[in-house]
């Protein structure tokens, strides 16, 4: 992976990662530890561990820790430039500038990632009812084991100390397929599975004509909610019906230019 070679991108892309390491790694979600990891990550590890400043001013809230954050950033890139794919890739940085700083997504880190080829998982959110948790675990696991799929379920992704909702809505947003996980349990159920199907069908309207972007999957014989009936489902519970699954969501990746290495 290369950095950009124009100076105005190269700082966008610097200060993009700043924002996206001061909203990531805070004290309340382990902040300090992301740091050691990515040192370790970086070979920066002793740069990290003997700053006067940065874990100091990131623990008190110290006006300064941008400062510091910028000067690590930078640390890391002189040291080696491909550190910017170790960067991209860990912790949800890029999916954080892609949500956020869009402009800078679209105009610099795509460019940048496309040079290595970072991505190329597909990214799907599983939503479900906390009631449907064994047949979603087991999906989750499934998914995971295909190599080219990154499913996110919260008890795997969330941490301690972490603002759920928050993380959950994040999670939609960068996500590149919702899996809506449905049962005769969920499909009758008021809960935050409703509201997470809410939040899904309005990134589905973002998304261009055409586009596989939601999936309701059903668990079992059960309804369909209104809201998602004009969307194709599938029955995983058929025979073949989780390698139909499969299919859509590499037909989204391939959408996506999204390769297997």
């Amino acid at each position: 992976m290369q950095l950009p070679t124009d100076s105005q991108r190269r700082n966008e892309l610097v200060l993009a990662l700043k924002h996206a390491i001061e909203a990531t790694f805070t004290p309340a979600q382990f902040g300090a530890t992301q740091w050691k990891e990515l040192g370790y990550a970086t070979d920066t590890r002793e740069y990290i561990s003997n700053h006067p400043r940065l874990l100091r001013s990131l623990s008190w809230g110290d006006e300064d820790y941008g400062g510091h954050v910028l000067d690590a950033i930078e640390e890391m890139l002189r040291r080696n430039p491909t550190n910017l794919q170790v960067l991209l890739g860990f912790d949800g940085l890029a999916e954080w500038i892609e949500a956020n700083e869009p402009a800078v997504y679209t105009g610099v880190v795509e460019a940048a990632m496309a040079t290595a080829g970072t991505r190329y998982k597909l990214r799907v959110f599983l939503c479900h009812g906390t009631e449907d948790k064994p047949a979603v675990r087991a999906l989750y696991q499934r998914l995971g084991d295909e190599g080219d799929v990154d499913p996110w379920l919260d008890e795997e992704k969330l941490l301690p100390g972490q603002d759920w909702e928050y993380e959950i809505r994040r999670a939609i947003r960068t996500s590149d397929t919702i899996v809506v996980c449905l049962s005769s349990r969920s499909v009758t159920k008021r809960g935050y599975v409703q509201k997470e199907i809410v939040l899904a069908l309005d990134e589905a309207d973002k998304q261009p004509e055409g586009t596989i972007y939601i999936i309701p999957a059903k668990l079992e014989p059960c309804d369909i909610p209104d809201r998602l009936t004009r969307v194709q489902w599938v029955d995983l519970y058929d025979a073949g019906g989780y390698d139909r699954l499969l299919r859509a969501l590499r037909f989204r990746a391939a959408s996506l230019s999204l390769t297997r290495p």
